[in-house]
């Protein structure tokens, strides 16, 4: 926490972080091949999460 000169202690902010994630930046070798593949466009996968659905016509 911060010392404030009227001696109040504003809260400091929480780094907030799954298990999951934990477990993932523990792992060194799969962070390198994800900024890898952040940093190179060639190797980007289409998601279907994020495109629009095709209007059936029903």
């Amino acid at each position: 926490m911060d010392d404030e000169t009227d001696d109040t202690q504003p809260p400091t902010p929480a780094v907030v972080m799954s298990a999951r994630e934990a477990a993932l930046l523990r792992n060194p070798e799969l962070v390198a091949q994800i900024e890898a593949d952040q940093a190179d466009p060639s190797r980007a996968v289409r998601s279907e999460a994020r495109r629009p659905r095709q209007d059936s016509g029903k």
